[in-house]
């Protein structure tokens, strides 16, 4: 699926909480995917969805992206963690829309 993402992130600093680097993530990698789709024409009319939703939010300046609630769960077992790992064990192909995801989470682990 295209339509969501799952991470395994850590904040190993004392003062960095993780809630604070999802809310980083979200934005950094919502700032290059508009700007992504902004530079190409078939993908204009999602624009317009993200801006009617992003109007509706308070919490929003323009487009609506990510949804507020990140879903996020604490791994505290090796079950867990590994019951995660083989959920979706399939690699992104070059050229398709998971490949660019994991390109931009890559970049964004680069800048923190």
């Amino acid at each position: 699926m295209t339509n969501h993402l799952h991470l395994i992130i850590s904040a190993d600093l004392e003062d960095v909480k993780l809630w604070q680097v999802i809310r980083d993530f979200k934005k950094f990698t919502a700032q290059k995917i508009i700007q992504m789709m902004q530079k190409e024409e078939n993908r204009r009319w999602i624009l317009d969805v993200m801006k009617a939703a992003g109007a509706q939010n308070n919490a929003n300046t323009q487009y609506q992206f990510w949804i507020q609630d990140d879903g996020a769960e604490e791994i505290q077992s090796d079950k867990f963690f590994f019951t995660k790992i083989y959920l979706h064990p399939r690699k992104p192909g070059k050229g398709t829309d998971s490949y660019r995801c994991l390109q931009l989470c890559l970049e964004f682990s680069q800048v923190v």
